[in-house]
């Protein structure tokens, strides 16, 4: 699998010089491999990727897998340019929102919004509302599993040829399970995904357990999330002690914060090398960029 990044912020696109190195668009990664191709995500990232993918003239068949409607995930869909061509056929899939997800899509693209419609689209779209289940397209087996955030958001594993791709945002590490159950915090994602479906913090790390690529929100700093607990996002160290814990070969860390410049992820990536190297321990760690591709 070849996975490429389109677009790491999270919460708003931020371009412009001070963010030329890690890049400024929301929420869009590329998996590629021998059954086509998987987006993670519709965030504005995904304008770039489908000029590409309408280029190559091929691969005219698309997966989108939304995590969830927030508007950072989905705010690149209608700029999506295969979405206005007839020969391709898009299956959009995302969290369970109570048999709403496509009116939620297409919401914003009401024509009050945005001059075309969701039913005047020349492409094909179809609609699957998942919950925590497997499936399988061609060779290639997809997990899901609800994740902790405010509204109903999923996490994705992809496995092919042995190798392991795991996705994991937007996700607050330090909420537990008992906490969203006893209705004290995130009561939306309790209402939409139903008791049965929020896993136990354990179950969410056997999810990512021993993933060739684990991709994982870490949008604050420590100091950051103290006043910014319950907002659906993991600090910088409770994500990476996350993946060492789950085994994973390679993190990335995920959904940067818009407000963060160049020079401030710079630090970031220094700080966590130098941690690491003090520790005597060989670990791999990157900060996800705009334009990284990883073969896996």
């Amino acid at each position: 699998m070849v996975v490429r990044f389109w677009g790491v912020r999270g919460s708003i696109p931020v371009p412009g010089l001070n963010t030329a190195v890690y890049g400024g668009n929301t929420s869009c990664i590329e998996i590629k491999n021998q059954d086509g191709i998987f987006v993670i995500d519709a965030g504005s990232g995904i304008r770039a990727l489908g000029d590409k993918i309408k280029q190559s003239n091929q691969n005219f068949e698309i997966y989108l897998f939304l995590t969830h409607t927030h508007w950072d995930h989905i705010q690149g869909l209608p700029f999506f340019s295969p979405i206005f061509d007839y020969r391709y056929k898009i299956m959009i899939h995302g969290p369970s929102m109570l048999g709403k997800l496509r009116n939620m899509i297409s919401g914003q693209m009401g024509y009050i919004y945005f001059p075309v419609k969701m039913d005047d689209l020349a492409s094909y779209l179809e609609f699957r509302e998942l919950e925590t289940e497997t499936f399988k397209i061609g060779n290639t087996k997809i997990s899901t599993i609800y994740i902790y955030h405010p509204t109903a958001c999923l996490g994705y594993s992809f496995e092919s040829e042995g190798k392991k791709v795991v996705t994991l945002f937007d996700f607050e590490v330090d909420v537990s399970s008992s906490e969203i159950l006893a209705g004290d915090i995130f009561p939306q994602m309790l209402r939409i995904a139903g008791r049965e479906n929020i896993p136990t913090d354990d179950k969410i790390l056997d999810f990512a357990k021993e993933a060739d690529l684990l991709i994982i929100d870490a949008q604050y700093t420590k100091l950051e999330y103290q006043t910014k607990r319950g907002w659906g996002h993991s600090s910088i160290p409770s994500a990476i002690n996350f993946g060492i814990k789950s085994k994973a070969k390679k993190i990335i860390l995920f959904h940067l914060d818009p407000s963060r410049k160049d020079e401030d992820m710079m630090l970031i990536e220094h700080y966590i090398e130098n941690y690491f190297k003090m520790k005597g321990v060989k670990f791999n760690v990157y900060v996800a960029r705009e334009g990284m591709e990883i073969e896996v």
